[in-house]
């Protein structure tokens, strides 16, 4: 799945991108091609053993085993993730961040999962519609609580607010002109 797509998916469900875990994540991609999963993605080599598309994410066994995902994460992402954990954390809101980028660190994988299963067009179509979501700052706003053009995110913490993520709105426009390029380079359909 090309890296655009999992980062508008991290911003779409989480507010932000993170784009330096996915970079991180699938460092190994332009060297190997589709085989770059033997790095980085424990996660997704534990399909069908601690999850399937039933239940992709087994929350119960997520909790419980929380300890053990920490150390299943690649050790380059587990000192990012400590260097995280180490800076001084004023804001009660920033600290599920931590947490956050493992759930981001998961859905990488079940979105690798899942893209493996699709046809030539189904990838196309979940492409199309990804486009269109992150193209329609209106959608975002409105359907995911994203505010693109403030760079804002709806958070519910006693009661519904609005938070500022100085980042979003710099990460948006570069995936813009990253999705811009990649319909611009994509053949045209003939109806």
């Amino acid at each position: 799945m090309d890296r655009w797509m999992h980062d508008s998916f991290d911003i779409i469900c989480f507010g932000r991108s993170y784009w330096w875990l996915h970079r991180e994540i699938d460092k190994k991609a332009k060297e190997l091609g589709i085989h770059h999963r033997i790095y980085n993605h424990d996660w997704y080599w534990e399909f069908k053993k601690r999850w399937d598309f039933e239940d992709p994410f087994p929350l119960g066994e997520l909790d419980k085993e929380l300890s053990q995902i920490i150390e299943s994460v690649p050790r380059t992402l587990r000192s990012r993730f400590e260097a995280i954990l180490k800076q001084e954390i004023s804001d009660l809101s920033q600290k599920g961040l931590v947490k956050e980028a493992f759930q981001v660190y998961v859905c990488h994988c079940f979105w690798d999962r899942v893209w493996n299963e699709y046809s030539a067009e189904e990838r196309q179509r979940l492409k199309q519609f990804v486009a269109v979501w992150m193209l329609s700052p209106q959608l975002l706003y409105e359907k995911a609580g994203v505010d693109v053009i403030e760079g804002k995110v709806k958070v519910k913490i006693d009661g519904e607010q609005w938070e500022d993520n100085p980042g979003l709105k710099t990460d948006y426009a570069n995936l813009v002109e990253i999705i811009r390029g990649e319909l611009d380079n994509r053949p045209k359909r003939r109806f």
